[in-house]
């Protein structure tokens, strides 16, 4: 996540470094799923989709494919280097509009 903290206009990792302790907010007894989604149990899912570019949070790539095959879950992952935070959300270049429709099409399945 350090690595990717430049590229990233969005998160930075100073953010990510603190986030724990902004979630817990002093408290000891908050649930592991509530602070990362990776530490999460995924029982039941079948199949996960992640859309990443160079962000902070493609630094936990690895993390979510640790968990997706502790719970036998098929991982997949669209990786487009060089796009910004969220790309694909914000349709209005082709690379977006592209990875855009490929959401749309998962969620009409």
């Amino acid at each position: 996540m350090k690595r990717l903290s430049d590229t990233d206009v969005v998160v930075d990792y100073a953010f990510m470094s603190k986030v724990e302790k902004f979630m817990r907010h002093g408290r000891t007894d908050v649930p592991e799923y509530m602070i990362s989604t990776s530490r999460g149990d995924y029982t039941g899912i079948s199949k996960i989709h992640f859309f990443c570019s160079s962000e902070v949070l493609y630094g936990a790539k690895e993390e979510y494919q640790k968990a997706c095959k502790k719970y036998g879950v098929v991982c997949e992952i669209d990786e487009r280097p060089g796009m910004i935070h969220c790309y694909c959300m914000l349709p209005y270049f082709p690379e977006a509009k592209e990875t855009f429709r490929k959401i749309v099409g998962i969620l009409r399945e």
